[in-house]
Formats: C-alpha cells, sequence, structure tokens
C-alpha cells in the first residue's frame, strides 16, 4: 500500500519515497517495519532541522543519543536501515557517511519459550472456548482454534498465516501454499486429518458472514467479522488472553511465551519425534529448516 501524499514532511520525504519504492521493486515484500524507522528518521530531521542531504557521521550520531530506550537489537536494525538508505542517496549522487551496525546487536538473544505437549494442548482446549464480552464486528477471535492449530502443525510464521489467501489452500490435495513468506521463497505445508477438519470446520463458518465475495480466491483467507484481514497485534491479544486463562506459565520466565513461539515448538517437537524413531537427526536437520522456510 502506497503512503499518502504528505506522509513524510521533511527535507528527505521525496528521497525517502523513492527509497522504499526501490527496496518494493526489489523485491522486500514487507516494508511496514522499514517504514516505520523511515518515519522515526522523517521526525528527527524535521526536529532538529537538518536539511542538508549530504547524512554526515555526526548527524548519525545526534540521532543515536536520542535513542536512549531502545533495545541492542533494535538499535541494530536501525542502523541497519540507515545504512541502506544512506547506500541508496550515495547511488544517486548524494554522497553520505555509511554508519557501521553494533554489533552486539547482531545476534538475537532472545530465549524462545517451547510449549510441553500437555500446554499445546491446553490451549487447544482454551482456544475453543474463548468468546467475547461485547459485540464487536472487528475481533479476530474465532479464528483462533485454526490459527493455533494451524502454527503449530506447519511451523508457519504468524504473518505468513495471516496473509494466506483462499487460493492458497487446496482442500482435496490438502496442500497449503506459502507464497508470501519472510524471505520471499513459496514453500508447502500439509494438512494432517486434525488440521484439514479445523480449517474446513472455520471456512464453513466463516463463509456464513453476509458479506458477498469473502470465499474469492484473492480474499484473505483468515478474516475479522467483517471481513478483513486480521492484524497481528489483534491475534497477540488474543494469544495472551488464552495463556493468561489457561495460566501458562503459572511462575516466571527468562521470557514470556509468545505466538511465535508456537514455530518454535513445532521444530522443537518434529525433531523429538524424529529422535524417538531413531532417525538419523543430522540428516534430517536440513528438512526440518526447509519445513520451518529457513535458506539452506
Amino acid at each position: 500500500m502506497e503512503e499518502p501524499k504528505g506522509f513524510y514532511k521533511s527535507r528527505f520525504a521525496p528521497y525517502i519515497n523513492g527509497f522504499l519504492t526501490e527496496k518494493k521493486q526489489k523485491g522486500l515484500s514487507d516494508t511496514k517495519v522499514l517504514k516505520g524507522f523511515m518515519l522515526e528518521f522523517d521526525k528527527f530531521f524535521q526536529e532538529y532541522s537538518i536539511t542538508d542531504l549530504n547524512i554526515t557521521e555526526d548527524v548519525i550520531l545526534q540521532w543515536r543519543n536520542t535513542r536512549i530506550s531502545d533495545g541492542k537489537r533494535t538499535l541494530y536494525y536501525k542502523y541497519t536501515a540507515w545504512v541502506n538508505f544512506c547506500r541508496y542517496l550515495c547511488s544517486i549522487g548524494i554522497e553520505c557517511y555509511i554508519p557501521r551496525p553494533p554489533r552486539e546487536g547482531s545476534q538475537n538473544d532472545y530465549i524462545p519459550y517451547i510449549y510441553t505437549s500437555q500446554e499445546i494442548e491446553l490451549i487447544f482446549t482454551t482456544v475453543d472456548k474463548l468468546r467475547i464480552d461485547i459485540n464487536r464486528n472487528t475481533t479476530p477471535m474465532f479464528v483462533m482454534p485454526a490459527i493455533c492449530r494451524l502454527l503449530y502443525s506447519t511451523g508457519m510464521r504468524i504473518s505468513e498465516a495471516l496473509s494466506l489467501k483462499n487460493e492458497d489452500l487446496d482442500f482435496n490435495k490438502r496442500l497449503i501454499y506459502i507464497n508470501r513468506a519472510k524471505n520471499g521463497q513459496q514453500r508447502l505445508a500439509v494438512m494432517n486429518d486434525s488440521l484439514l477438519s479445523v480449517l474446513k470446520e472455520y471456512r464453513t463458518f466463516r463463509n456464513f458472514i453476509p458479506i458477498h465475495n469473502l470465499d474469492s480466491p484473492d480474499r484473505h483467507f483468515f478474516t475479522t467479522q467483517m471481513g478483513r484481514k486480521c492484524s497481528v497485534g489483534n491475534i497477540r491479544v488474543w494469544f495472551h488472553k488464552t495463556l493468561s486463562y489457561a495460566e501458562i506459565p503459572k511462575q516466571t520466565y527468562i521470557n514470556q511465551p509468545r505466538i511465535h513461539d508456537l514455530r518454535h515448538t513445532a521444530a522443537v517437537h518434529s525433531l523429538q519425534k524424529l529422535i524417538s524413531l531413531g532417525t538419523d537427526i543430522y540428516s534430517e536437520l536440513p528438512l526440518v529448516s526447509m519445513f520451518l522456510g529457513h535458506k539452506i
């Protein structure tokens, strides 16, 4: 989706728009995070009256001094955005300083929470019982039973699941075509018996919503009651409610469980199953990596 005219307001606005357009043309399918970073930079340019297009090291340091609350990982990603933007400016003839991202933020030190098999069953039981307190047509609550089972069964990212179109699911062949993956590579996921049943049940319920062409091939598979694409944020809110209702976890951990950890749990449980079958784990690791959509 194109940004509205005047979205960026500094002198760098046309260059930011050009930069984002180039990124999209080169295959960056999801520019939401990058757009957020560029909006921050644009506001920085305005607040500090920076109008010289030749971005210097002093400008980068001045911006860095404003980011006292950013974590190491966040700063690393923002520095990477600076690197790409400054390189873009250089490519069109505007000489700029190319910063070096901090090494300490290059590695993700987040420790995933791996749900036990009992906790997975508890999550499924709990999402099946979710109810809303007030009538809100924007709620994605009714997709939760299908979403949670899909993420655990296929190891999909939540963004990949919510980007699925009706045409991406072949119920006859039991295949899901993941066409809008994070790394831009298409992959397939298989529906087992229980997932097939749940997804069919969800589709039947969804199609009762009185919205024209909701089952058209190009419409999103997971929708709110208004027929709109579900947002990642709302799904996360309902998942945190689910964990609270299910009392998972009951004690404090290094990191609190997230919906993304269903993906990590899918990988770990798959490896555990392979080990129990006596499979050579090292020969099977590339298959697990492909299952998750990693580049190998």
